[in-house]
């Protein structure tokens, strides 16, 4: 999602995220979506680590800070005020408690702001756009990884990770900058980095058709698996499955995406458009929550369908999302063409 700064843009890597960014928004639009958020986020994390397969300078903080954190604080402190005082005056704000100790007696509202800056990572925070905590967690994430790439033996590290997260991790309360995440989700950086280019070159000599009976498997298998262990994961809220659970399903979910990809990547016209949504997909994820809840409203008034209606029907809810994705392309294009800096673009 973050900018990078690639040899020669992997447009397959453009596709999966474009692929990733439309099922982020299809999971925050309909209700019955758990199983995307299995593998949806996750995938974003790995895809960070493949791209240092195709980078032209060495990790710079300065410049991983421009391309994910500037565009943090920019557009959760612009959702913020809009959410703070606009917003809330037509949607109720719930008694949400973030902190503990004094700041846990502050107006909620306080709460909601102070957090942008300490980007604690839980279920009741970032009210005003729920998905502004993936960007702080994969700073650290990309931080530690960045200090560990190289290490001899890097897989018994990852395995060290998996260990602290579960055995002692999990215990505490949530961290700042969201920490106690970042921990869990290094070896999905480590996954991508390490196995995506292994991936590849194994795609690259399978057939088509074979390649799509094998995404066909995939897909009944990962149904299969869900509904049989009733597995569920939501990293934003802390709900973490037992790590075969949680690891599995989300290498699982993942290598349907990278299937998927590669099938419709040389697709001039459905590859191409995937393609500009995986180009800006840091975008799209920031602005597409406020948009959606006024585009409910606007649908359920014209449609005289609750909102809860039309967030539960399956069909509904993507004529939602692609419509919402429609607003956002104009929004796009200026920010990309006028106002760069946004996105730590300067």
């Amino acid at each position: 999602m973050a900018n990078e700064i690639v040899l020669s843009r992997n447009k397959q890597i453009d596709v999966m995220r474009g692929i990733g960014i439309f099922l982020v928004v299809v999971g925050h639009t309909y209700h019955n979506s758990g199983m995307l958020y299995l593998f949806h986020m996750p995938l974003f994390f790995m895809l960070s680590g493949s791209v240092l397969n195709y980078t032209r300078h060495n990790y710079s903080i300065g410049r991983r800070f421009k391309g994910i954190m500037v565009p943090y604080f920019i557009f959760s402190i612009l959702c913020f005020f809009y959410w703070a005082f606009v917003e809330s005056k037509f949607r109720p704000i719930h008694d949400e408690v973030l902190f503990g100790g004094y700041l846990g007696t502050l107006n909620v509202k306080v709460q909601q702001f102070i957090n942008i800056f300490l980007a604690v990572n839980s279920a009741n925070a970032y009210t005003y756009n729920i998905v502004m905590w993936f960007l702080p967690c994969l700073f650290v994430a990309d931080l530690i990884y960045a200090k560990i790439k190289n290490l001899k033996g890097i897989w018994v590290v990852m395995i060290a990770f998996i260990a602290l997260y579960y055995l002692w991790v999990s215990k505490l309360p949530c961290l700042i900058w969201s920490l106690n995440i970042a921990i869990l989700v290094v070896p999905f950086i480590f996954i991508g980095h390490k196995g995506y280019p292994k991936l590849v070159k194994l795609a690259s000599r399978i057939p088509r058709r074979n390649m799509l009976v094998i995404t066909l498997m995939c897909i009944l298998f990962f149904i299969f698996l869900t509904i049989q262990f009733n597995i569920q994961s939501d990293i934003r809220a802390n709900v973490i499955p037992p790590f075969y659970g949680f690891y599995g399903m989300a290498i699982l979910g993942s290598l349907i995406i990278f299937c998927i990809s590669y099938l419709i990547n040389n697709l001039s016209v459905v590859g191409g458009q995937i393609s500009y949504l995986g180009k800006n997909s840091l975008i799209i994820m920031c602005i597409h929550e406020p948009i959606k809840r006024v585009l409910l409203v606007v649908l359920s008034k014209v449609s005289s369908l609750p909102i809860e209606e039309l967030r539960g029907n399956i069909l509904l809810s993507i004529i939602c999302v692609c419509i919402l994705l429609l607003i956002c392309v104009p929004i796009v294009n200026v920010i990309n063409k006028k106002i760069a800096w946004m996105i730590g673009k300067f």
